[in-house]
């Protein structure tokens, strides 16, 4: 038999006593088997440790994600002090503190805040914290474990020592801020990351390891705390959300099967979902209340409204959880219902660089520059470590980069498509002056190509180009008065009918003096009989 199974055992056997009580102050619960005054000092316990904490962070009000429910029990009865996700809650049971327990709680504090610790101060603080020492109002840290790391020793020179307890607030104030990781160490402790760690070679060579008393919130737990009595629907709906928590599913489908409320229906269908029974995880899950149940139901069923419908009542059931809002963004089809969710997200959980990341290329495919840069240095900021902050950057930058050449490709295909405008018009501009050639050319000679040859042995033409002034007209006959600034030419037209016209505008020419004049181009072929006057007789006539 389990632990977790003993634990139900006794649980039954007592959860419906009148003496069971209850302990509530903000997000910890703690229902006690064992007696009040107790039940007071575990809630103070696990006050201090969120108060103390908070003060190293620099935030001294965190807010747990989720609730945590704390079974105190007997002494030597079973135990489950690591606080596990269940239904709607952390959950766990202990019957005094212990290490684990403390280590625990310290997680889920750490875990709820908005700012960044690098890896290794996280560590660290988990095995600083699991040798809290409580005496009511009274906080002693730094206990020496067991078994200690480096990591163990970074948080207790940072936490202890007196050149740097009371500091890492401001490294960890500036990292959550976005600031590279060498100025936001030397603003802390005058030193950068190697430098502090060259310290801390120094103060494991030393090896001594002090305490202190730490910043604790002002309870006294014996006159404030409250104890009511515990309602025995919520303790055998914490007792089966235990048995889900350990992984004991079939104990806690019994545990559920026998509440009756939505809490029960919540139960039974996240241990269906976990079992891969969809549908009767959806009919339980349908009657669900809690946040995590709700978002559970709405990723099982397929019509958008109810999908919807889930998701809004997941997000007022715990308003500290942003993951509802991160479904629903991607649900919505409208981009401005899709931001709202995705902004309504980051005010929850600042701390998350990925809905930081996700809102911020929304905003850039929706043209929202100013705000996408802001969201882009966000989730710089929620990062944190250097190298996921990196990673931030070069998605920063290949959007940014895909962005102008897309806008480069556009610039390129609207210059495209004026110049094949442009080239349309001209070609439609010529047409018509072809055409209008075609027509007044109607029945003029043409030229043979299959006698070509022939015109190959004519002589040359030339070529006279200026302002046609006069025609002379001669009976039959016409001469050409072209001038080209002080060069006069004369060319003759021997029978107009038989000359090559082309060009726009009048073609009919009155003799005499033209008026106005004429731009023309003259296609003659060379004569010298014709009189001194005369360069040669006309083959093409052109009007510019």
């Amino acid at each position: 038999m389990t632990r977790y199974l003993a634990l139900l055992l006794v649980l039954g056997a007592t959860a419906l006593q009148a003496a069971d009580t209850v302990v509530r102050s903000g997000s910890f619960e703690v229902y006690s088997l064992a007696g009040d005054r107790e039940a007071r000092d575990i809630m103070n316990f696990a006050e201090q440790i969120r108060y103390t904490l908070g003060w190293q962070l620099g935030n001294q009000d965190i807010r747990t994600t989720w609730p945590v429910r704390i079974l105190l029990v007997k002494k030597k009865q079973p135990v489950a002090p690591e606080c596990r996700l269940a239904r709607d809650a952390f959950v766990c049971s202990v019957s005094e503190p212990t290490p684990e327990f403390a280590s625990s709680l310290t997680r889920i504090v750490l875990d709820s805040w908005s700012g960044y610790l690098p890896p290794p101060f996280y560590r660290g603080m988990l095995q600083l914290y699991a040798t809290i020492q409580i005496d009511g109002p009274r906080i002693t840290l730094g206990a020496v474990p067991a078994q200690k790391d480096r990591d163990w020793a970074r948080a207790h020179m940072l936490s202890v020592d007196p050149n740097y307890s009371g500091k890492l607030r401001v490294l960890l104030g500036n990292l959550s801020r976005g600031v590279e990781a060498e100025v936001a160490y030397r603003n802390a402790f005058s030193e950068g990351p190697e430098g502090l760690e060259a310290s801390l070679d120094r103060y494991l060579s030393a090896g001594k390891y002090g305490t202190i008393t730490a910043p604790s919130r002002p309870l006294n737990a014996q006159r404030q705390l409250i104890a009511k009595d515990a309602d025995p629907v919520d303790l055998r709906t914490l007792q089966a959300d235990l048995l889900l928590a350990a992984g004991q599913s079939d104990a806690a489908r019994k545990a559920y099967a026998g509440i009756g409320t939505p809490a029960g229906h919540e139960g039974l269908g996240l241990v269906a979902l976990k079992a891969g029974s969809k549908d009767e995880a959806a009919r339980e899950l349908a009657q669900a209340t809690s946040a995590r149940a709700l978002l559970e139901y709405a990723r099982l069923v397929t019509d958008g409204e109810q999908k919807r419908a889930a998701l809004i009542k997941a997000a007022a059931a715990n308003d500290r959880w942003a993951e509802p809002f991160v479904m629903l963004a991607a649900l919505e089809t409208h981009p401005a219902q899709k931001l709202a969710a995705l902004r309504k997200a980051t005010t929850i959980q600042s701390g998350r660089p990925e809905i930081w990341t996700e809102l911020a290329e929304l905003q850039e495919q929706n043209k929202q520059l100013a705000d996408a840069a802001k969201s882009w240095a966000a989730a710089e900021r929620a990062t944190g470590d250097p190298e996921a902050r990196e990673r931030v950057r070069a998605r920063r930058l290949q959007g940014e980069q895909a962005r102008m050449e897309a806008d480069r490709a556009a610039k390129e295909e609207l210059r495209r498509k004026e110049r094949a405008e442009a080239e349309a018009f001209r070609n439609s501009a010529l047409l018509k002056i072809r055409e209008a050639e075609a027509r007044a050319n109607a029945g003029r000679q043409q030229l043979d190509p299959s006698k070509l040859d022939r015109y190959k042995d004519e002589s040359d033409t030339k070529k006279v180009k200026g302002t046609l002034t006069r025609v002379n007209c001669l009976g039959q006959k016409a001469e050409l008065v072209v001038t080209n600034g002080r060069q006069v030419t004369t060319i003759l037209v021997p029978d107009p009918s038989k000359i090559a016209i082309a060009g726009g505008g009048e073609r009919t020419l009155s003799c005499g003096p033209l008026k106005p004049v004429r731009s023309v181009t003259v296609e003659y072929t060379p004569r010298t009989d014709l009189g001194k006057s005369i360069a040669g007789e006309a083959v093409r006539l052109e009007f510019h």
